[in-house]
């Protein structure tokens, strides 16, 4: 039963009976049982609900005494060189109040606000996840698999996430109890809906982050086929929607050495019927040939010169997009830009649905995994998206600065970045911050007044080469909604140093008040060094076409252009496009020339037909939206 009070009973009962049901079934199946997936809390999906959960729009977890006491014995130990010091707990009010414009929750008294977010995901991952996966361990000697879901740093991203209990998903990769993160894809219309459009596989948080750990990432598929009933969230009318949606996912979950599995979640079966046997067959069919192609893929084939020559064709991602597991912890509870949720929803899931579908394949990341990460798994990557980086301790920026800004990439921060500065008690706002990660002179970004402004973009004519490719005019984007504070804009330092960079504007706020003569403030910014960029924009979500902008200047090759919005994905061998369309223009579909950055034999995954035996472009046959092909691609011929 789900629970969403994690207390030292429950706990202790939960292990109780769960060594008593592992111990009985070892006993009865003795090597049978493969694997444990535990679940618990909201949903059994180990969040705190919280504003937009069903019958908790009022609530706020998690007050019990319990867990006070227990918070309360955590932050004494923490605050041992004031022994005066008194443990408070935040009020629900006090967390889902800003006090440094309407988006952030700064603590400039106490910090209990943000110290109490952060314990409750350290909490449940400590006290709970932690416990019951040793407890698994334990009975099976280490041989049983292990899995959570976890990590739902995009799916709660509405006015849940600060207080959800999911700000710790480093933790529990780094568990060596836990063997995968589990999540579904994520439940809005572009992710889902394949009607007018179709959208990248997008699991509930960032999908690449347990690689990194080499730990899996599995996503529950759900996917409402043509067989199950209609609902909002249907994705598909037809069965050429069924099969093409979940193709790709299954490539997907290959290409990023990931898992998947089909989930029914009831009616006369989603992934098949009796009383449709041919749909059945053909659907199956599909899924079968693809997993047949797929044991061709070599995810890192080596680029050394073979006996002729020649090189071996070899698909690399370029893009690689970064969300901060601790930066959630300063939002209010109940929602940035003073509690409007599609705020958080478009700086989260639309700007990631939107990078992912540039035609050029994407990675995703914690943005503390470069601590750890491997150089090799960014030496390709020439354009990074950070999504929120609002709290960046000394040891990530380092990491930031010595293995991202460099090799000719451009990184991009939205909103802001960089604002909040801790100590041993408390945090506090640190306007200075953004210029000092962008790289700039202070006194070049003016922290405005008043706080609260639209955070709407217009796009400026005739953006610099070095910066984007090309950038489209008279184009507004951003939070239309509300306004959203604090806020910033670019101003040119009055002296600059020879170490300051080339700044470049590229876009300014819209001036709501004063729509006939609107005061031009810059708030996209370019900032080019000898051998990086960083980007600044202080909106959020930009149209399909600035991203791609901004991307081909970084050198970023794009797979397919015949419309903006296919979703390509990629790695070694292997190469697969799924049909998307343009936000404008969501009915286009038709062929697609697909560009390679080398020559290459091209032969199709499923049916094992040649497209060719030596080339670096090719036509797809005539592709309808949500359509999926693959191909592997060998040396030329």
């Amino acid at each position: 039963m789900p629970m969403n009070s994690v207390t030292k009973h429950w706990i202790a009962a939960c292990q109780q009976r769960l060594l008593a049901m592992l111990q009985y079934l070892d006993s009865t199946w003795p090597q049978r049982i493969a694997g444990f997936h535990l679940t618990g809390m909201h949903t059994g999906e180990w969040f705190y609900p919280g504003i937009g959960d069903a019958g908790w729009q009022h609530w706020f977890a998690d007050y019990n005494d319990d867990v006070a006491q227990w918070y309360c014995n955590t932050t004494t130990k923490q605050s041992a060189a004031d022994p005066q010091q008194k443990c408070s707990i935040p009020t629900a009010s006090q967390r889902a109040s800003a006090n440094w414009g309407n988006s952030f929750v700064v603590g400039a008294q106490t910090g209990t606000e943000n110290n109490f977010n952060l314990f409750l995901s350290q909490h449940v991952v400590r006290s709970a996840i932690s416990a019951l996966a040793k407890t698994c361990k334990t009975v099976s000697q280490n041989k049983m698999f292990v899995m959570f879901f976890y990590g739902y740093l995009f799916a709660l991203a509405d006015a849940r996430l600060s207080g959800s209990g999911h700000l710790a998903l480093q933790e529990v990769i780094n568990d060596v109890n836990v063997d995968a993160i589990v999540s579904p894809y994520l439940y809005i219309h572009f992710s889902r809906n394949v009607s007018k459009t179709a959208a990248a596989f997008l699991p509930h948080g960032p999908l690449d982050a347990p690689v990194v750990r080499k730990k899996i990432w599995i996503v529950e598929d759900d996917t409402r086929t043509i067989f199950a009933s209609h609902t909002p969230l249907s994705c598909c009318k037809t069965l050429r929607q069924s099969v093409g949606t979940l193709v790709s996912h299954v490539i997907t979950a290959f290409l990023h050495s990931d898992g998947l599995y089909f989930f029914d979640l009831g009616q006369a079966g989603w992934f098949g019927q009796p009383s449709h046997p041919r749909e059945t067959a053909l659907l199956w069919g599909n899924v079968t040939a693809t997993l047949k192609g797929l044991q061709r893929l070599k995810l890192h084939p080596t680029k050394t010169q073979m006996p002729n020559t020649e090189v071996i064709p070899n698909v690399v991602p370029q893009i690689a997009v970064f969300v901060h597991q601790l930066s959630p912890a300063w939002t209010p509870i109940n929602g940035s830009a003073g509690g409007k949720p599609v705020f958080d929803d478009e700086a989260y899931k639309e700007a990631l649905g939107g990078i992912t579908s540039l035609g050029s394949p994407v990675r995703q990341y914690l943005l503390d995994d470069l601590l750890i990460m491997d150089e090799a798994l960014l030496k390709d990557i020439a354009f990074v998206y950070i999504l929120n980086a609002y709290y960046v301790p000394t040891a990530l920026k380092t990491a930031i600065r010595q293995k991202l800004y460099g090799s000719g990439r451009t990184i991009l921060y939205q909103y802001t970045a960089n604002i909040i500065s801790t100590s041993a008690t408390h945090s506090r706002a640190n306007p200075a911050g953004l210029a000092n990660i962008l790289g700039i002179p202070p006194s070049s970004l003016v922290q405005a007044t008043p706080s609260v402004r639209r955070s709407l973009l217009t796009l400026t004519t005739g953006a610099p080469s070095d910066c984007t490719t090309a950038m489209p005019t008279n184009i507004r984007f951003g939070f239309a909604g509300e306004d959203i504070g604090p806020w910033w804009h670019y101003k040119p330092p009055t002296a600059e140093s020879p170490l300051s960079p080339k700044t470049f504007v590229l876009g300014h706020y819209t001036e709501a008040s004063n729509t006939t003569a609107p005061t031009l403030l810059a708030s996209f910014i370019c900032n080019s060094f000898a051998n990086y960029r960083t980007v600044w924009m202080g909106s959020i979500n930009p149209p399909n076409s600035v991203l791609l902008g901004l991307a081909k200047a970084a050198n970023v090759h794009q797979y397919t252009s015949t419309v903006l919005g296919d979703i390509i994905d990629g790695q070694g061998n292997v190469l697969m496009l799924r049909a998307g369309a343009e936000k404008d223009n969501r009915e286009k579909s038709s062929e697609r020339t697909v560009t390679l950055p080398f020559n290459a034999e091209v032969v199709e995954l499923q049916t094992n037909k040649t497209v060719c035996s030596s080339c670096s472009a090719f036509t797809t046959p005539p592709m309808q939206v949500g359509d999926t092909i693959a191909w592997l691609l060998g040396t030329p011929r």
